[in-house]
C-alpha cells in the first residue's frame, strides 16, 4: 500500500528557514501571561519588504522668496541701486514689505525689486536673478510714518516672475497663535552696530518672545502711543543675533513640512528694533492680522488666480514642485542634483493596522480608537470611555463590522481630565468575527523601546503625498496617515501649552514622548486618540504585530510639538489583574528545547544554581515553582527537564511505565523507511469485505491506542498496519471507564493484539507525548486521503480557555484544542491523529480525534490529550 505525506515534508522545509526550528518551540497548556500572542497566533510565513530610492535634479535655494528692494540713484543716470530694504515675494507679481520701506530718508519711493540673488554685489549667481520695476505701491491705509503700527505694504511688480527653484512666492501664516520654537529672519542688513550692509543674504535664528515681556524693552513712546499690541506686533530674540537696519521689510519666517517638501511661511515682517546687534528683541508686524488685507489688496490690484479662500494649504500645494526636499528624505546632494529616498518620508497615506478599531457612541461622540488584543477585548485610553458622561456603545472593526460593548474597565487610578493612568479595557459582548490569519495585537511588555514606532493620524491626501515632481492636484480627501516619529526623552520633549494642565506632575515612566521637530502646514494631520503606537517585531522567528503604547495627547500628529502616549508596559500588572486574574505569570519562561542537552547532562538552572537533566517525574520541584522563577529548560526532548541537583530524586511513586520515557531512544535505533510505521487501520469483517472505519497507533508489541467514540460500542475484528498487507487478530478491547459520549471526555481506548508485532523499517511503535504542561507549537494531523493515501495538516495548539469561549461543553485538562492556520474552520475525522516529530524524526502521538456524527465546523478542533492518560495506559498496556 502506497502512502504520501505532504505537510510533514512542508514543515521540514519551513524549519530550515528559521534559526530555531518552529517544531522545537513549546506551548504551555495553561495561560499564565499576557505576553504570549506570538504563541497563541503562531505563524510560519515571514513577509519581505523592499525600499526604493531615486534622484531628482534641483537648484538649491533656501529662501527663494527673498526680495531686495532698491532705489535707483538718479545722480549717476540710474547706474547705481541702493538696496535698503528687504521684502518677500507672496504672489507671482507682489512683494510684501514694511510700510516704512516705501519712502527712504529723502522721501523717495523704491523703484526696483531683485529676486533670486544671494549676493547683491557679485555676478557669480546672477544667472538665477530676476529684476523688476515696481508698478505700484500699496501701503496699509491705517499706517502713519509717525507711528509703528500697521507697518506693512505691498509692492506690485511690472510683470510676473518666472517660477523656478530660485524664485518662488512664500506662503502666509494666518493663525494668531505662533507656537514655533524658532523663527528665521533673513536680510542684507548690517551685521552689527556701526557695521556696513552685508553683500550676502544672511539668516538669523530667533525665538519668539511674549508681547508682555517684550514691552519692557519697548514702553509707550511717541511712536508707540498704545505700546506694543498683541494683535499687530510679534517679538523675537536671540542671545547673539539680531536683525539690523537694511533688514527692514524682510521676512520673519518658519519652514513647514508638506509633501516631503519644506515651504517658508511668513509669520512677520521686520519692522523695528533698538540698537542693532545687542541682542535686544526685534519687533515684527504680525502677518495673521493682515492676511485678509493682503489677499484683498492683491485681488484689487489685478492678481490672477488668487481667491478669497486662499489659505496655507492652497499656497503650499500651488508651489510645491519648487520647494526644497525635507532633509529627512535627502540621501545625497550635489550642486545640480538631489537624491531622495521616498521611504524615509515622515508621513504618508497608508492604512491603519487591522487590529485598530473605532469606538462609537449611539448619538455622536469624539473620534476615538483602540486596539484588539484578544477576540473579545480592546484596549484604549480612558479619555475614550466617556463623552458627556455617556459611555461608548460599540466598536467598528475591519472597516464596517460592529460589535456592542459589554463592559468597560477604567484604570482605578485614573482621574478624569488627567494624563496619568489613562488606559482602559473594553470587553465586548461576543467574540469578534475575525478572518483567517488575523492576529490580535501583542501587548509589548518590555519597559524600554529601542526601535522606531509608527503613529496614526487623519490627514489630507494632497498635502501629505510624496511629491517627486510636478504640481499636486487639489484633493482635500482625508484618510488615515502613518507617521514615523522620533522617540524623545523627557528633557527633549516639547508638550503643547494646551496639554500642560493635564500633566501637572510632568512626564512619568508611563508616558512615551514622540514626534518630529519640524512643524507641518496647518490641517495636515490630526492625531487619532486611542490609536496604537505599533511595530511588527520578530519573536520566535516570525513577525508579529505589537502595540507599545496608545496615543493620548498631541497636536498635528506630533509635528513641531510632540505627542504623548500611554505606555502599555507600565500597566501590565493592572491589565493582567483584569484579563488574567489569579494567574501565575510565566512571561519569561523558556519554551525552547535545548538540543545540546540530553538526559544525565549537567545544566544551569540559573546563574547561581547547578542542575541536571532528568525526566520530569524525577524532579521534585513543582512545575509551577519553575514557572514562577522563569527557569524552565527542556533537554533535547520535552520529557526531560533541567532540574536543580538537590531536587533530583528517583520518584518511585510514579505510575508511568519507564518504557514510555525511554521510547524515543528505542525508536531512534530502528532504521525507519516510512513516517507511518506506527499507524494502523481498525477493521470490521462484513460479508465479502472488510470495512476500516477507525485508525489507531501502535504503542508496544501488543497494544494499539485509539478512541472509544470511534469503536462506537462495537467490537472490531482485525488490525492492519498501513505499510503492510498483514492482518492481526484482536484479543481484547479496553475502553476508558469514564468515557462521556456527550462531551467526548476520556475518549480513549486500548486494543490488545493476539499476536505481537515484529519491529522493522516499516513497522515500529510511536512514542507517547509525556510532557503534561507543554505541547509542541507545531504539530501534524494525519488523516486519510482517498483509499490509499494519507495527508497531513499543520495545526497549532490553543489554550483550552480560548476554545471554551465558544465550545458547547466544559473543556477538561485531558482535552487538547488546536487550530488550523490555513483554514477558517477545523474539521476532524475519527481516523485523525495528532503527531509531533523530534529532531531525530521520532514520532510522538500527542492527541486522538473523537468520532463525531458528522463534520462539526468550528474555528478549532478538539483532541484527546495523550499526556493526560499516561498512568492509565501504563496500568493497562503493560
Amino acid at each position: 500500500m502506497m502512502h504520501r505525506l505532504v505537510a510533514i515534508m512542508l514543515l521540514c522545509m519551513c524549519c530550515e528557514a528559521f534559526d530555531e526550528e518552529p517544531g522545537q518551540i513549546m506551548f504551555p497548556n495553561e495561560r499564565s501571561t499576557l505576553d504570549d500572542c506570538h504563541l497563541r497566533y503562531f505563524k510560519l510565513d515571514m513577509p519581505a519588504q523592499v525600499s526604493p530610492a531615486f534622484g531628482l535634479p534641483t537648484r538649491f535655494r533656501e529662501f527663494p522668496h527673498m526680495a531686495a528692494i532698491g532705489w535707483t540713484d538718479p545722480e549717476d543716470g540710474g547706474g547705481t541701486i541702493r538696496w535698503q530694504c528687504g521684502g518677500s515675494l507672496v504672489w507671482d507679481n507682489f512683494v510684501l514689505t514694511a510700510a516704512h520701506c516705501v519712502l527712504d530718508s529723502r522721501s523717495l519711493p523704491p523703484d526696483v525689486v531683485r529676486l533670486g540673488d544671494l549676493n547683491l554685489y557679485s555676478a557669480d549667481d546672477d544667472q538665477y536673478a530676476q529684476q523688476f520695476r515696481i508698478a505700484a505701491i500699496v501701503r496699509h491705509p491705517e499706517h502713519r510714518f509717525a507711528s509703528s503700527y500697521h507697518d506693512i505694504a505691498l509692492l506690485k511688480l511690472d510683470r510676473n516672475v518666472t517660477l523656478d527653484e530660485t524664485v518662488v512666492p512664500a506662503c502666509l501664516w494666518t493663525d494668531e497663535e505662533v507656537r514655533f520654537r524658532e523663527l528665521i529672519a533673513t536680510g542684507w542688513g548690517s551685521t552689527g552696530f556701526a557695521e556696513e550692509h552685508t553683500p550676502n543674504l544672511l539668516k538669523v535664528l530667533l525665538k519668539p518672545m511674549d508681547t508682555a515681556q517684550c514691552s519692557l524693552f519697548y514702553p509707550v513712546s511717541k511712536k508707540l502711543r498704545w505700546g506694543l499690541l498683541q494683535s499687530q506686533h510679534l517679538c523675537a530674540v536671540d542671545e547673539q543675533m539680531d536683525t539690523c537696519e537694511g533688514d527692514s521689510g524682510g521676512p520673519l519666517q518658519v519652514k513647514l513640512l508638506h509633501n516631503s517638501r519644506m515651504t517658508p511661511f511668513l509669520v512677520g515682517v521686520i519692522s523695528f528694533g533698538s540698537t542693532c546687534g545687542v541682542s535686544n528683541p526685534g519687533v515684527y508686524t504680525r502677518i495673521s492680522e493682515y492676511h485678509d488685507w493682503i489677499v484683498t489688496t492683491m485681488r484689487q490690484q489685478g492678481a490672477v488666480g488668487i481667491h478669497e479662500s486662499y489659505n496655507e494649504t492652497l499656497c503650499a500645494l500651488r508651489f510645491a514642485e519648487y520647494r526644497d526636499f525635507d532633509e529627512q528624505v535627502v540621501i545625497g546632494r550635489s550642486e545640480n542634483y538631489t537624491s531622495v529616498d521616498s521611504t524615509r518620508t515622515r508621513i504618508y497615506a497608508g492604512s491603519a493596522p487591522e487590529q485598530m478599531v473605532q469606538i462609537g457612541w449611539n448619538s455622536g461622540g469624539p473620534d476615538c480608537y483602540g486596539v484588539i488584543v484578544d477576540e473579545d477585548t480592546v484596549l484604549t485610553v480612558t479619555d475614550c470611555t466617556s463623552y458627556g458622561g455617556v459611555q461608548p456603545a460599540f466598536i467598528t472593526y475591519l472597516d464596517n463590522k460592529t460589535m456592542p460593548i459589554a463592559k468597560i474597565h477604567d484604570h482605578p487610578d485614573f482621574v478624569r481630565g488627567s494624563a496619568y493612568s489613562n488606559i482602559a479595557i473594553i470587553k465586548l459582548l461576543d467574540l469578534l468575527d475575525l478572518p483567517l490569519g488575523f492576529q490580535p495585537s501583542c501587548i509589548y511588555h518590555k519597559p524600554n523601546i529601542e526601535f522606531a514606532l509608527k503613529v496614526y493620524g487623519n490627514g489630507r491626501l494632497d498635502i501629505n503625498r510624496f511629491l517627486s515632481g510636478g504640481s499636486p492636484a487639489i484633493d482635500p480627501t482625508e484618510s488615515i496617515h502613518v507617521i514615523k516619529p522620533q522617540m524623545l526623552n523627557e528633557s527633549d520633549c516639547i508638550v503643547s501649552q494646551r496639554y500642560r494642565p493635564r500633566l501637572q506632575h510632568g512626564l512619568t515612566r508611563e508616558h512615551l514622548c514622540l514626534g518630529n521637530d519640524v512643524f507641518q502646514v496647518p490641517r495636515s494631520c490630526d492625531l487619532l486618540v486611542g490609536s496604537v503606537l505599533d511595530e511588527w517585531l520578530v519573536k520566535d522567528n516570525n513577525i508579529y504585530h505589537h502595540t507599545m503604547a496608545l496615543s493620548l495627547l498631541g497636536r498635528d500628529c506630533g509635528f513641531g510639538e510632540h505627542l504623548i502616549a500611554t505606555r502599555l508596559a507600565s500597566h501590565v500588572d493592572w491589565l493582567k489583574s483584569v484579563l488574567l486574574p489569579d494567574q501565575l505569570d510565566a512571561s519569561n519562561v523558556v519554551h525552547f528545547v535545548d538540543q545540546d542537552l540530553s538526559e544525565g547532562n549537567s545544566c544551569s538552572v540559573d546563574d547561581r544554581q547547578a542542575g541536571i537533566c532528568v525526566k520530569m517525574n524525577r524532579c521534585s520541584v513543582p512545575w509551577k515553582e519553575h514557572v514562577s522563577r522563569g527557569l524552565v529548560t527542556f533537554c533535547t526532548t520535552s520529557s526531560v527537564i533541567c532540574c536543580p541537583v538537590e531536587a533530583v530524586g528517583q520518584n518511585n511513586n510514579s505510575l508511568i511505565h519507564p518504557n514510555i520515557y525511554s521510547c524515543s531512544k528505542f525508536v531512534a535505533s530502528i532504521p525507519r523507511k516510512t513516517f507511518l510505521g506506527s499507524r494502523v487501520l481498525i477493521g470490521w469483517i462484513e460479508p465479502q469485505t472488510v470495512t476500516y472505519r477507525c485508525a489507531g497507533t501502535i504503542i508496544n508489541k501488543f497494544m494499539i491506542v485509539t478512541t472509544t467514540s470511534c469503536l462506537d460500542n462495537t467490537i472490531p475484528d482485525l488490525i492492519q498496519p498501513v505499510n503492510s498487507s498483514s492482518e492481526y487478530p484482536i484479543d481484547a478491547i479496553l475502553q476508558h471507564p469514564n468515557y462521556n459520549s456527550t462531551d467526548h471526555t476520556n475518549d480513549i481506548a486500548l486494543i490488545r493484539m493476539s499476536d505481537p508485532f515484529r519491529w522493522s523499517s516499516m513497522i515500529y511503535p510511536a512514542c507517547l507525548w509525556t510532557n503534561q504542561t507543554h505541547t509542541p507549537i507545531v504539530m501534524s494531523t494525519i488523516h486519510p486521503a482517498g483509499a490509499t493515501d494519507v495527508e497531513s495538516t499543520l495545526v497549532h495548539p490553543m489554550y483550552n480557555s480560548d476554545c471554551q469561549r465558544t465550545h458547547p461543553y466544559r473543556m477538561q485538562a485531558s482535552q487538547l484544542c488546536t487550530r488550523n492556520p490555513n483554514s477558517i474552520t477545523s474539521c476532524t475525522y475519527p481516523t485523525d491523529q495528532l503527531y509531533w516529530m523530534d529532531s531525530n524524526r521520532v514520532g510522538f502521538l500527542v492527541g486522538l480525534a473523537p468520532s463525531y456524527a458528522g463534520c462539526v465546523q468550528r474555528k478549532y478542533a478538539i483532541f484527546t490529550r495523550i499526556s493526560a492518560y499516561l498512568e492509565w495506559i501504563s496500568e493497562n498496556a503493560s
